[in-house]
């Protein structure tokens, strides 16, 4: 018999087996806790494995048994910061709600500026890239909801497709957040979406 064995036997309560899974999900809750906590005064370029294995106490070889890169990780920490998706009964209201969610969501939450990182990372990694994009799609379908949810209520004039919509809405957040040339706030969330529907709602 051998040593771990006569261990385990002498302490059937708590066999190998089942005491490593609390201190993975507690390992994994740990990097994901310290990525953000270091992304809120570093740059994603600021940013490495090595320093959150340190900072998170948990060891390279288990991070990357759980994440491809930094990019991976980077993008599972941010998803603790999406919004909830609104419902206030009218698409005007919906969409600005969205827009000024999303624009608080990055002025507020440091991690969600590293977005700007992964879109680069995206750019050279053909396998983040699909991951990522999987990503922005599940943001994006909050925006397809909320169309959809008011077609249903007859708040857009025939033939108006809800995606091309989500373009039009998640490409000006998009134009503003990457380049940084004018403020993300309230005033443009509302000339963003009335502009939008005076081409998209009902004649007369």
């Amino acid at each position: 018999m051998s040593r771990a064995e006569a261990t385990n036997r002498a302490n059937p309560a708590t066999p190998a087996t089942t005491a490593g899974r609390p201190r993975s999900k507690r390992a994994h809750a740990a990097v994901l806790e310290t990525t953000r906590e270091l992304l809120s005064t570093l740059t994603y370029d600021q940013l490495s494995v090595d320093r959150i294995a340190a900072e998170s106490g948990v060891s390279k070889r288990t991070i990357y048994r759980w994440w491809s890169n930094k990019a991976a990780i980077v993008m599972e920490a941010a998803t603790a910061t999406d919004i909830p998706a609104p419902d206030t009964g009218t698409l005007r209201g919906d969409l600005v709600a969205l827009l000024v969610g999303i624009f608080d969501n990055v002025a507020t939450h440091r991690p969600a500026q590293a977005i700007r990182g992964l879109l680069c990372e995206a750019q050279f990694d053909p396998a983040f890239a699909e991951d990522f994009r999987g990503y922005i799609g599940r943001r994006r379908q909050l925006c397809l909801e909320i169309v959809i949810r008011a077609a249903a209520r007859h708040e857009l004039r025939a033939g108006v497709q809800p995606e091309i919509v989500a373009d039009l809405v998640y490409g000006a957040y998009w134009n503003r957040f990457l380049i940084g040339h004018a403020p993300l706030d309230r005033a443009f969330a509302e000339q963003v979406v009335d502009t939008l529907l005076a081409g998209i709602e009902p004649h007369g």
